[in-house]
């Protein structure tokens, strides 16, 4: 095996096992720190959101993989991914508009909504880097969420452990990700789409 192949063996499990094993030690830290009901609160919120999040997201971010390489074959792979960022920043808009009146209305939390809007754009936006084979960017955009997790649950935790700063630290974390995928992708125009999709 030639050592070009090696190090890219090792870069490729380094990206994909390094923010999993930090995830589970952070998630063991947070486990330590709250009690027992608060802790199945805080999986079955993270749970229950994640799963929101992905149905209102989930349609833009799993369009991206199958029309990603169609667009950027028909030469608009910049426009696609322009469209995509617009369409990702209407949609975390109307779930901060719908996160704000649900909770002014008291049905609502606005930690669950910053969950939301932050797991589902970090989600996107790896998807759109996996979808231009950048999976080094990919990889660090990841790595940079596991340590904003871990060092995020560590300093909110401290003193005052509670389901809405593990929760807290969770979102941060994600919106961390998300800016590091967004600075990765490299200097962008939103604007309109103006093609169809279809």
């Amino acid at each position: 095996m030639k050592e070009a192949s090696l190090w890219k063996l090792v870069e490729a499990i380094v990206i994909r096992i390094v923010p999993g094993l930090l995830n589970i030690a952070t998630l063991l830290y947070i486990g330590s720190h709250l009690e027992t009901g608060q802790y199945g609160i805080f999986s079955t919120t993270i749970a229950t959101v994640s799963f929101i999040s992905t149905l209102v997201f989930g349609v833009a971010t799993y369009s991206i993989m199958p029309v990603s390489a169609k667009m950027h074959a028909a030469g608009m792979g910049r426009e696609y991914v322009s469209s995509i960022l617009t369409v990702l920043a209407v949609v975390a808009l109307f779930v901060v508009l719908a996160g704000l009146a649900l909770t002014w209305l008291g049905f609502g939390n606005a930690v669950a909504a910053t969950i939301i809007i932050s797991f589902g754009l970090h989600t996107a936006l790896q998807e759109i880097l996996r979808s231009q084979l950048r999976l080094w960017a990919y990889g660090w955009s990841a790595i940079g969420q596991a340590v904003a997790y871990q060092a995020g649950a560590i300093i909110l935790l401290v003193g005052d452990a509670k389901v809405g700063s593990a929760l807290a630290a969770f979102s941060l974390s994600y919106f961390v990700g998300a800016l590091i995928s967004f600075a990765l992708l490299g200097p962008r125009n939103l604007r309109r789409p103006g093609f169809s999709l279809s």
